[in-house]
């Protein structure tokens, strides 16, 4: 019998298992998919690997960089990222001094006469209010807003102002001093084989045994304040499969409806447009962000900047993430693409288009009271723990989930019987 049932086989789920096997603990991981990896897979493509969006791996946390690294080679590279603004390139993080030297001349003094004059008796009760007290509404209206709004499909005062506190970002001159944060950083690391799900990969091949795949759980059985059982279908059959304790990546939404609760949450879907171009390289860039209202991508990467080890010499591969719906989305993107000088519509050889449903938790106004809710709802199985961006309802990187699957296994450790636990 399995001790422990880790249910979804994205990096949370992955993590958790490697490192439960590290300890000499039993485990099943069930996966619903017939691959691994989650949002941060890769496949092959024309020849290229390609990731679910954009991926790069930084840490300010060194433990789990050197276990990372130690599980894959990486190979780390200088940022470089560029946004497109008003029709032009310009440097990422926008630098405001650039972004004024291209403006015509109303449109600075109007930048200007909204720095000024911005109400700095604002509450910080949403996104909106967060920057217009801190940039004006100028600034708010051409940069920051249609970008953010379009990521969660909701106007800007209905964003929750976490959101902001995390990710509002401009160049400013301490940037000499190479700040490295989450939302400032000037390096990072990428797999050098296999694209980014080669991390993935390497967890998966360590556990492959204790993973089934094709694997859809349907529920739970319970016993008090613990989950005594985890009900799953598999090749057919229904399977009640007693367990000790259960990791959960999967959607809070999920596993709490699998509970008998309904919350008041919901998840941003993200579409990867994938473009075959028939050019060598596109451009130099790692990344691309658009901010202006009328377009459909959100950011853009170039799989080749990232590894060009083992890929076509005379064509490359371009993946945009898009948050909008749109009904011709490979049109739209390629409309961007055009517009912004980076592809001539002819280049564009084939395109693939994937969905995923849960990408981003949308931080809401009621994201706090809701999360606050659930953790306080679900909090009473003593024997359940959640992992990962879905579970946790957090917008949560490669390196925060591993982080987050040790402190969680190492919790879940102590509550298991007659396992001796050994160092990772």
């Amino acid at each position: 019998m399995p001790q422990v049932a880790i249910l979804g086989a994205g990096i949370a789920g992955l993590s958790s298992g490697w490192l439960l096997k590290q300890r000499n603990a039993s485990f099943l991981l069930l996966e619903k998919q017939s691959n691994p990896g989650g949002l941060a897979r890769s496949f092959a493509w024309h020849g290229f690997n390609c990731d679910f969006a954009a991926h790069r791996l930084f840490t300010t946390d060194e433990h789990v960089l050197q276990q990372l690294l130690q599980l894959v080679p990486m190979g780390r590279h200088i940022r470089r990222s560029r946004i497109w603004l008003r029709g032009r390139w310009l440097r990422d993080p926008l630098d405001v001094l650039e972004l004024t030297f291209y403006l015509p001349l109303l449109e600075r003094v109007r930048l200007l006469g909204s720095y000024l004059g911005r109400p700095r008796d604002l509450p910080d009760d949403s996104f909106e209010n967060y920057v217009e007290r801190r940039y004006g509404r100028h600034l708010y209206r051409i940069f920051f807003g249609p970008y953010t709004e379009r990521l969660f499909g909701i106007p800007g005062n209905e964003i929750s102002v976490l959101w902001a506190r995390q990710k509002v970002r401009l160049a400013n001159p301490l940037d000499n001093l190479r700040e490295n944060t989450k939302s400032k950083f000037s390096y990072f690391y990428y797999p050098i084989r296999g694209g980014y799900g080669a991390i993935g990969d390497r967890l998966y091949r360590e556990i492959r045994e204790q993973v089934l795949l094709e694997a859809t759980v349907l529920g739970f059985e319970t016993n008090g304040s613990r989950i005594s059982h985890v009900v799953y279908k598999y090749d057919g059959e229904e399977i009640h499969e007693p367990v000790e304790a259960v990791v959960s990546t999967l959607p809070l939404t999920l596993t709490g409806r699998m509970l008998g609760h309904h919350f008041q949450m919901r998840y941003q879907k993200v579409e990867a447009v994938y473009l075959l171009i028939n050019r060598p390289a596109v451009s130099d860039q790692h990344w691309f962000y658009f901010m202006d209202q009328d377009c459909t991508i959100n950011r853009l990467v170039e799989f080749k900047n990232l590894s060009a080890e083992g890929v076509p010499r005379d064509t490359t591969v371009l993946c945009a993430e898009v948050t909008k719906e749109c009904e011709d989305i490979v049109g739209r993107v390629t409309e961007d693409l055009v517009k912004s000088g980076l592809v001539r519509e002819e280049e564009v050889l084939d395109s693939k288009v994937v969905r995923e449903e849960f990408a981003y938790p949308v931080y809401d106004q009621r994201y706090d009271q809701a999360l606050r809710e659930a953790q306080e709802t679900l909090g009473i199985f003593e024997n359940l723990f959640l992992v990962g961006r879905a579970a946790e309802f957090k917008h949560r990187e490669v390196d925060d989930n591993f982080a987050a699957a040790s402190e969680n296994i190492a919790e879940l450790m102590k509550g298991l019987r007659a396992v001796t636990p050994t160092p990772v």
